[in-house]
């Protein structure tokens, strides 16, 4: 297993920056998520980990290995990257049998037969598919292909699993049941996950470090706990949970104690200890 750092990460789509000089890190067996709106820059961001994108500028680490830095001229291609990715889309080949879709990913890297039979079944069993291995994709139900999706990602053992929206295209109740599997299993292996979801539940239920981001910013990251808690932003506080945001004014600013007087708008005090960036001075 390996960690993965991101230290200033840029990505330009024509004049539109996608992704803003954003530093991160993913310790080694930890399970991070990027969160937020579409559009905020997350799957870019994972793409640039998975070596699908060529970032513009920044590095990026997997282990010891720097795998991206455009101003040192280093780029080391996805497949050289020991990564697995499982997507939103499944990409389960319909034309293949469920043992062929696990198996193919040891095939290209040249590991014999009687190897990549063990590794195949043990990564079915793994994933509780043992007697599928024959059976085509057309033939399975939605849930069963994110499985095959995560088998295949997991047979050749990455060091590192990228995960892009992988339980939306799922009914709720087969969606809630797949985050405890994918949980239970990334703590079983003990394997590096970095997660791109829009979904909070997913966000809070499945992560160690949860990073939300919009407008290719990083606004907050931090434990699941301290990211409902202690929101940073106004942003933070409406995009992850049930919130109540009342308009105050600030009565007395906060002193030594971190402890602020407000006035709500009907007229009664409240003493809160305010979050370092909600903007209350400013009246909200």
């Amino acid at each position: 297993m390996a960690r993965v750092e991101v230290r200033g990460l840029t990505k330009h789509f024509g004049s539109e920056v996608a992704v803003a000089g954003i530093d991160f890190s993913a310790p080694e067996g930890h399970f991070v998520t990027l969160l937020g709106p579409s559009g905020c820059g997350k799957t870019t961001t994972l793409r640039c980990l998975a070596g699908l994108e060529r970032p513009d500028a920044g590095e990026i680490y997997i282990g010891d290995q720097c795998v991206a830095a455009p101003r040192q001229n280093i780029w080391v291609p996805p497949e050289k990257r020991n990564i697995g990715m499982v997507f939103q889309s499944y990409a389960v080949w319909p034309h293949l049998t469920v043992f062929d879709n696990i198996a193919y990913g040891l095939r290209v890297r040249g590991i014999g037969r009687s190897e990549i039979a063990k590794r195949t079944q043990e990564t079915l069993d793994l994933v509780g598919l043992s007697g599928f291995a024959d059976r085509y994709a057309t033939q399975l139900s939605g849930g069963q292909q994110q499985r095959v999706s995560l088998a295949r990602a997991l047979a050749y053992n990455p060091s590192v699993i990228l995960f892009d929206e992988p339980l939306s295209n799922l009914d709720a109740k087969l969606r809630e049941h797949m985050r405890l599997e994918l949980t239970r299993l990334q703590q079983r292996l003990g394997i590096t996950a970095v997660y791109v979801t829009h979904d909070q539940s997913e966000a809070l239920v499945m992560s160690d470090t949860i990073i939300v981001m919009n407008h290719g910013r990083i606004l907050q990251q931090g434990a699941p706990e301290a990211i409902y808690a202690e929101p940073a932003s106004r942003f933070v506080a409406d995009f992850v949970g049930v919130t109540n945001l009342l308009p105050v004014r600030v009565a007395e600013a906060a002193g030594a104690t971190g402890v602020a007087v407000a006035e709500t708008a009907w007229g009664g005090a409240a003493v809160h200890s305010m979050p370092r960036a909600y903007g209350v001075a400013g009246g909200t």
